[in-house]
């Protein structure tokens, strides 16, 4: 049902606020944290394209799709929504995208999303250069209950006083008067009968609307507590031989509540976790714990600055979910020069400093921003550069299977976001709903399945350090970005500072 729906019910003015709560609070209640779309850069067969699908509030609702196809001689593009476990018979028609006028390579369209879950968007281009399909993950879920606007929540409620004074009316002048002969005026018996039947029709009246406001009320309830918040973790410290050893519990209640399906590698882990210094963003740590069980995982903490860290843990389930564990935790000063439980674990402890960065090596790389100020909601398209010190284009290696990875978070931490030069939707959620066969209905299935055909890139491979990552900031305020890539074997950080100021409705930029 849909918000609207939800605000007709007792109270409507507390309803109204308590829906605007929960409105404003959705953008922490997100797969990633406060960043809802999804964006993805990639092919459909010949044609490069850019995708962005901005997430609805609620379920039932229509998600934009909006592509941007290079090349041309294209004549049509579709999208169809595939829930991940439905199927081609599941899937509904492709509907046709629209060229959005003005800009003859976007594309835009309205799909309809019925139900919570994972979905492969199967964006479809037809052009000179053939038929080519890019498949973008795309994890629906209602983030918000809808408040009713207050001047149509007090026309219905207008209308319906109307029509319930107006049915006592009939039912009263029905009993006094439907027997009667044309012209004859009633006596006070059936003047008095109408008003005792009007009383009776009255208590029914009054007996529906409790009822259909108490049927309401369920409603909206239920609704509410469908309405998703990323899973919370319990987080606690030890030290164990000279190491600081941090614990990831997730709550088991999820288990019970959830449709869960287990966790798949991405990029080789099982989990990603990040922890970011709160308030002043001084130390930011990109960690790969070892999972003890499905729902427990440990990692060794290195050396950085005390104080309150918040933590995500980036996971992706074999349906495709992906979804991000959160929790804050509490660093004491220590001695502790822990090992890294991984050799992808990196840390970043400082300020940003402009935007050309000096890496040990003598490289530098340089966010490249461009004329155009950064808006929420416009392309922010970012693109660093990594030159050597004759100022050529530098090679990096693969670190965790891509030439970089960026994390991006609000001063506030109210957005957080992992970031792949391919979008922000996992490279696993892809593998896995692209292999889903109605056969695959075996927990555990897909993730054996895409162990035998795992083809992350090797660390013998180079690739130019031109890195880019397709995303919109979805506020207003000041964000760091903390860029990480490979060279000489050693994993890289740099810090950089944005602001990004208000950029009005989105609409279909990109």
């Amino acid at each position: 049902m849909d918000g609207a729906g939800q605000a007709v019910t007792r109270r409507w003015p507390r309803r109204l606020a308590r829906a605007g709560g929960c409105a404003a609070i959705a953008l922490l209640c997100t797969a990633h944290v406060g960043s809802p779309d999804t964006f993805f850069e990639g092919r459909a067969g010949p044609y490069p394209v850019r995708v962005i699908i901005r997430a609805p509030q609620v379920i039932p609702a229509r998600a934009e799709v909006i592509v941007r196809v290079s090349g041309g001689g294209i004549r049509r593009v579709t999208a169809a929504p595939y829930i991940w476990n439905g199927g081609e018979r599941g899937a509904p028609p492709a509907d046709d995208l629209v060229r959005v006028a003005g800009d003859s390579t976007l594309w835009s369209v309205q799909l309809w999303i019925m139900a919570q879950g994972s979905y492969s968007v199967r964006v479809r281009v037809e052009g000179e250069g053939g038929t080519g399909t890019a498949l973008v993950p795309f994890t629906a879920v209602a983030t918000a209950v809808l408040g009713m606007d207050r001047m149509m929540a007090a026309g219905l409620a207008g209308l319906g006083a109307f029509l319930a004074v107006g049915l006592l009316t009939i039912v009263g002048a029905a009993v006094r008067e439907a027997t009667l002969e044309p012209g004859l005026e009633p006596d006070g018996a059936r003047v008095r009968r109408s008003w005792q039947v009007r009383g009776a029709a009255a208590v029914v009246v009054a007996l529906l609307l409790l009822g259909g406001r108490a049927w309401w009320n369920a409603e909206y309830r239920a609704y509410a507590e469908g309405v998703f918040q990323n899973v919370r973790g319990t987080v606690t410290l030890r030290e164990e031989s000279g190491n600081r050893i941090l614990r990831l519990a997730i709550d088991s209640n999820v288990v019970r509540w959830r449709r869960w399906t287990p966790f798949i590698p991405d990029h080789g882990k099982l989990m990603h976790l990040f922890l970011v210094k709160d308030g002043d963003l001084a130390a930011m740590m990109h960690l790969h714990p070892v999972a003890l069980d499905s729902l427990t995982f440990e990692t060794r903490v290195p050396r950085v600055p005390r104080g309150r860290y918040r933590v995500y843990g980036d996971v992706v389930h074999e349906s495709g979910f992906a979804e991000t564990i959160v929790s804050t935790v509490d660093l004491p000063d220590t001695d502790s020069r822990s090992a890294p439980t991984d050799a992808d674990d990196a840390a970043f402890v400082g300020a940003a400093s402009g935007d050309r960065v000096a890496t040990p090596d003598g490289t530098t790389l340089t966010w490249e921003r461009g004329a155009a100020p950064l808006v929420a909601g416009g392309d922010a398209r970012l693109r660093f550069v990594l030159r050597d010190r004759q100022g050529a284009i530098a090679a990096v290696e693969p670190y965790l299977g891509m030439a970089a990875h960026a994390v991006v978070v609000r001063e506030d931490q109210s957005v957080f976001v992992h970031l792949h030069p391919g979008g922000t939707a996992p490279l696993a959620a892809q593998r896995a709903l692209a292999a889903f066969t109605p056969a695959d209905t075996a927990r555990g299935a897909i993730r054996a399945k895409l162990a035998q055909g795992d083809q992350s890139m090797t660390m013998g491979e180079r690739m130019a350090g031109e890195l880019m990552f397709p995303y919109a900031f979805p506020r207003a305020g000041r964000y760091r970005i903390w860029v990480q890539f490979r060279r000489g074997g050693a994993v890289r950080t740099a810090a950089f500072d944005a602001v990004v100021g208000e950029g009005g409705s989105p609409g279909t930029r990109l």
